[in-house]
């Protein structure tokens, strides 16, 4: 009460521009404190925006990826070699693709059984795999 008492020995002038001092602040207060979650949600949505582009490339990029390398085992199964399960002519064109795409790290040849028949590894230089490590 004693604030109260105090605001009303002040003269009208006094109360006046203290009261309009009060809502210019808070005026500037609400104002600025809009503004501020104005510009947080629009960073945030264009963040969000720019992650799920990057996203979305980064996507496409590593399906076109997977597809060439698919594309390039198809053509190897095609092959003679691969038909007839040539062990000698399949360790050398697995060798060759493993030297010319260093992406894979180990490639084998199953059998229709499922056993391994060749396998590549990439250690740096392609190595042919030994019989019972294809296995």
């Amino acid at each position: 009460m004693s604030a109260l008492s105090s605001l009303s020995k002040l003269s009208f002038r006094a109360r006046l521009i203290a009261m309009v001092t009060t809502l210019v602040f808070t005026s500037i207060a609400v104002i600025t404190g809009s503004v501020y979650l104005q510009y947080r949600s629009s960073y945030v949505a264009e963040a969000l925006q720019r992650l799920q582009n990057e996203g979305a490339l980064d996507a496409a990029a590593f399906t076109q990826w997977l597809t060439a390398r698919q594309h390039e085992l198809q053509y190897l199964a095609r092959l003679d070699a691969a038909r007839q399960m040539d062990v000698d002519a399949l360790s050398h064109l697995l060798e060759e693709l493993v030297a010319a795409q260093p992406a894979y790290d180990t490639i084998f040849v199953v059998d229709p059984q499922g056993r391994g028949v060749v396998g590549v590894a990439n250690e740096g230089r392609p190595r042919v795999m030994s019989r019972d490590e294809a296995r």
